[in-house]
């Protein structure tokens, strides 16, 4: 015999419980990554198309360009303010999900931080050739 006695009942859901633990905020986190890209991208097809004007240094060589309407602005901001409000209202309410709130937000905020603003000014037209 090599010694080993077979796990216990307790142990083998403890064994289970901690693949758990680790395993689902791990997905919740790779899933706020990926949300903070498709995010973004899904708030660019949905903003007004903006007349395409090529980068510009200043308003000196551009004086005819107008700022983007209230309604791409509202739009990019609506995104933010549904994820962490959704979450904020839940990390209040429910305190089991607490856990997983902030894995989710560890993986979208520095991923939406980044990919925001590039798409922003994919969007805007600011990225383009002058």
């Amino acid at each position: 015999m090599s010694g080993e006695w077979p796990l216990s009942i307790d142990a083998k859901r403890r064994r289970w419980a901690y693949v758990v633990d680790t395993a689902i905020p791990g997905l919740v986190f790779l899933t706020g990554c990926v949300l903070g890209v498709c995010l973004p991208l899904l708030a660019s097809t949905i903003t007004p198309q903006l007349p395409v004007t090529g980068a510009g240094a200043s308003a000196h060589y551009n004086s005819s360009i107008s700022n983007p309407p209230l309604v791409f602005w509202l739009i990019w901001a609506l995104v933010p303010i549904i994820v962490y409000g959704v979450g904020g209202l839940m990390f209040a309410r429910v305190k089991t999900c607490r856990w997983f709130l902030g894995a989710f937000w560890a993986g979208f905020t520095p991923v939406f931080i980044v990919t925001a603003p590039i798409v922003m000014l994919i969007d805007v037209g600011a990225l383009g050739s002058s």
